[in-house]
C-alpha cells in the first residue's frame, strides 16, 4: 500500500528535523513526505532544502490555521491512504503497521501517543485514561463514534474529500478542527478507530501562551456545529420501556440497522440489571440519552420526559416491541410531514400480516365515535414520525397509561390543533410482542380505559379492527451503528 505521510509545522524547525528524519525511514516504494507549513519564520524552508525526497508546502502566515494547511496537503497528496501528524509526533518501529492494519476506505484510525513532560516523564494519552466512554472492538482496539481524534491519524483521500475535508471555520484558533473532523466523518457514515497497542512520543515544546483562550473558542464553535448536524440530519428515536429487555435490545439493534441519522432517547420504568447498565453506560458514552424513572411509571410520563430532551427535527416513536426492518422507509414518512401534516404513520406487520391500523374519528368530545378511514385519517399505529413541533407542550396525559394514552394523543391532536394526521402503508414496522408475566400483570388495560372514557365522556372511543393486508419480507434485526454527544438525565 503506497502511503502520503503529511506533517504540519510551524516554527519548530529543531523538533522537524528528528519527525523528517525518521519519517523518511519509513518510506518504501510509492510512498512520501509532505511537510505544510503555516508561515514559519526560523528557517524551516532552509531545513526542507537539505531533504530533496521531501515535497514542500507552505502558506502565509495569518494566524493559526491548520485545518486550511491540512486541506491544502490532503490536495497535494498523491496516494488514498494518508498518515497524518504535527511536526511533534515521533513514531516508533511498528506504528505505522498498526495504523494500516486497520486502514479501509470509510475507516479513520487514530493513534494513540503520550507527551513528554517538561521536566521528564510522559503523560499518557488522554483517551487512555477514559477508555470507559468508548466501544470496545478488541484488545487496544476502540470505536470513537463522534468523539473526533487527536494525535496521528490515518485515513483515505478520497473519503475525507467526500465530507470536503477539515472545516476552515475553525482557522484563527488552537484546536477543534481535528476532533470535528472525525465528527464529520462518523456522521458521513464512516467509522472511528482509536488503537493503543503502540504508542507515539509527542516530543515537549512550550506550549503556545494563548492556546487554551483559543481551544474555548473553537471548541464553543465544535459544539455548535455538532449541534447542528443532530438537527439537520438526525431523527430522535424516542422509546419507552418497562420489563421488557429482550424486545428493548431486539429495538435498538434493528434501528442501529435500519436507520442511518439518528440518536436515542430511551425512558425505562422497570428494573435496573447489570447488562442493562453496562448498555445504557455504553448508549450515553455514544451520545444517545437515557431517562431513568421510578418504577411503573406511566409510559405517557417517560414520553413526555424524553420529548423535552430532543434536539433534532424529527421525532420517530416507537413501543420497546415494534422491529425496525428493509421495509421501514424513513424518508418516505419525512417527506409527508409537509405544512401543517405534524404526523406521518406506518403500516404494522404482525406475524407476516400487514395490518392498516388507521381511523376516522367522527363526532366532537362527548360523543365520538370511530370509522374506517376513507382518505383523511385521524388516529394511527403506536409508531410514526411527527415535527418536532407538533410536542410545543406535553401531548401525553400522564394519568393515561396503556391503550388509551395512544387514542388520547391522537383525539387531541385533532380536537385542539390544527396538526394533520397522515397514514404511509408502504412503510412498515414489524411488531413482535413480548412480556414477562410481571409486565402483563401490570399492563392489563381495564382500568385506564375507564379513565380514557370518563375524559372524553364516549361510549365508542377505542377501536378495535384493523384491515389486514398481504404479507411481506420477513424481519431482520442485526446491525451496528451508533453516534453523538453524551448527556444522562434523570
Amino acid at each position: 500500500m503506497k502511503v502520503s505521510y503529511i506533517v504540519t509545522t510551524y516554527n519548530k524547525k529543531e523538533l522537524l528535523k528528528q519527525i523528517i528524519e525518521e519519517r523518511l525511514t519509513r518510506l518504501k516504494a510509492g510512498d512520501e513526505l509532505i511537510v505544510m507549513d503555516d508561515g514559519s519564520t526560523d528557517g524551516t524552508k532552509e531545513l526542507i532544502k537539505q531533504y530533496p525526497a521531501v515535497r514542500y508546502g507552505w502558506q502565509k502566515n495569518k494566524g493559526y490555521r491548520v485545518a486550511s494547511l491540512r486541506n491544502k496537503g490532503i490536495a497535494m497528496a498523491k496516494n488514498n491512504c494518508i498518515i497524518q501528524s504535527d511536526d511533534d509526533c515521533l513514531f516508533p518501529d511498528g506504528y505505522v503497521e498498526m495504523l494500516l492494519k486497520h486502514y479501509g476506505k470509510d475507516t479513520l484510525i487514530s493513534g494513540a501517543f503520550e507527551r513528554e513532560k517538561r521536566l521528564g516523564g510522559r503523560d499518557p494519552d488522554w483517551r487512555t485514561k477514559h477508555l470507559g466512554v468508548y466501544k470496545k472492538l478488541g484488545k487496544n482496539l476502540y470505536e470513537l463514534v463522534d468523539k473526533g481524534f487527536s494525535g496521528p491519524v490515518c485515513y483515505d483521500k478520497k473519503f475525507a474529500l467526500m465530507i470536503k475535508k477539515y472545516d476552515s471555520d475553525f482557522d484563527g484558533n488552537w484546536g477543534g478542527e481535528d476532533t470535528n473532523f472525525g465528527q464529520r466523518w462518523n456522521f458521513s457514515g464512516g467509522k472511528t478507530l482509536y488503537v493503543n497497542e503502540i504508542v507515539c512520543t509527542h516530543l515537549y515544546h512550550t506550549p503556545r501562551e494563548t492556546y487554551k483562550a483559543e481551544q474555548r473558542k473553537n471548541w464553543g464553535l465544535m459544539e455548535r456545529k455538532l449541534r447542528d448536524f443532530y438537527s439537520d440530519e438526525n431523527i430522535a428515536v424516542i422509546i419507552h420501556t418497562f420489563l421488557r429487555d429482550e424486545a428493548l435490545n431486539r429495538c435498538i439493534n434493528s434501528v442501529k440497522k435500519h436507520i442511518k441519522n439518528y440518536r436515542l432517547y430511551i425512558s425505562d420504568a422497570g428494573f435496573m440489571t447489570d447488562e442493562k447498565e453496562k448498555l445504557y453506560k455504553e448508549l450515553e458514552c455514544q451520545g444517545h440519552k437515557i431517562v431513568l424513572l421510578f418504577h411503573d411509571t406511566n409510559w405517557t410520563v417517560g414520553r413526555n420526559e424524553l420529548v423535552k430532551l430532543v434536539e433534532e427535527k424529527y421525532i420517530f416513536y416507537l413501543d420497546d416491541d415494534f422491529v425496525i426492518t428493509e421495509d421501514t422507509n424513513i424518508d418516505l414518512l419525512k417527506g409527508q410531514l409537509k405544512g401543517k401534516v405534524g404526523v406521518a404513520g406506518s403500516a404494522i406487520r404482525i406475524r407476516g400480516k400487514i395490518l392498516e391500523y388507521n381511523f376516522q374519528v367522527e363526532g366532537k368530545p362527548g360523543d365520538i365515535k370511530y370509522v374506517p378511514s376513507n382518505g383523511h385519517v385521524d388516529v394511527i399505529a403506536n409508531c410514526f414520525l411527527a415535527k418536532k413541533e407538533v410536542f410545543s407542550e406535553d401531548r401525553w396525559d400522564k394519568n393515561l397509561n396503556v391503550g388509551s394514552g395512544h387514542s388520547d394523543f391522537f383525539l387531541n391532536l385533532k380536537f385542539k390543533t390544527d396538526w394533520k394526521v397522515v397514514f404511509c402503508p408502504e412503510c412498515i414496522v414489524d411488531h413482535l410482542h413480548i412480556g414477562s408475566s410481571e409486565y402483563h400483570d401490570k399492563r392489563k388495560r381495564t382500568g385506564w380505559h375507564t379513565k380514557f372514557l370518563e375524559k372524553w365522556n364516549s361510549g365508542n372511543a377505542l377501536p378495535r379492527t384493523v384491515k389486514s393486508i398481504s404479507p411481506k419480507k420477513k424481519v431482520g434485526v442485526v446491525g451496528e451503528r451508533t453516534l453523538v454527544i453524551s448527556e444522562r438525565k434523570g
